[in-house]
């Protein structure tokens, strides 16, 4: 029940971030296989363009991807992770940049973990996994979880917080971002 309204309560809040991608460059078609960084400068939200999905369905796609998250880290003898209001912002904000830039690099050259310092400042432990080409959360899971590098990640008990933005550029892509976040103990 606590769940339930968690989620209704973060549907209602954030559902807006969740409008839809930017225009797509050219250049959005590089290589899907991504790299971790990190960074600590932070820049603004960009303002979204819907293509035709609606914010209340971009939300729940992200929403089934937490819960395959969290059924992965189950399985795996790992915490669950909290499905955070600003880090799911910030996961909506980062897949609306993916459609612009397919890279672990921000529109604007900057680290794409430098969002979540924005959204959540004092955290230690920062990752992101990005994947463009599917528009069911199991298909995009399916492919984090057959890298090293993106299970490597989803798994990582130094997280404890999770957002997850998802979104369908003009052309029909579907564009997914993962963000993961923890504190120093």
């Amino acid at each position: 029940m606590k769940k339930t309204i968690i989620t209704l309560l973060l549907a209602g809040m954030i559902g807006s971030c969740f409008a839809g991608c930017g225009d797509v460059s050219e250049s959005s078609s590089s290589s899907s296989e991504p790299k971790q960084t990190q960074a600590t400068s932070v820049t603004k939200k960009p303002a979204a363009e819907d293509h035709g999905v609606s914010s209340e369905l971009a939300y729940s796609k992200a929403m089934e991807m937490v819960d395959g998250i969290n059924k992965l880290r189950r399985e795996n003898g790992v915490p669950e992770l909290v499905a955070d209001e600003k880090m799911m912002e910030a996961a909506a904000v980062r897949a609306q940049e993916l459609s612009a830039k397919f890279s672990h690099e921000r529109p604007n050259d900057e680290a794409g973990i430098s969002i979540i310092f924005e959204a959540i400042p004092d955290v230690w432990y920062t990752g992101e996994n990005i994947q463009v080409g599917t528009d069911s959360a199991d298909s995009a899971l399916s492919e984090f979880s057959d890298s090293d590098a993106h299970m490597k990640t989803m798994l990582s008990e130094d997280f404890s917080m999770v957002g997850v933005g998802y979104c369908v550029d003009e052309s029909g892509h579907g564009y997914w971002c993962q963000l993961f976040a923890g504190y120093k103990e």
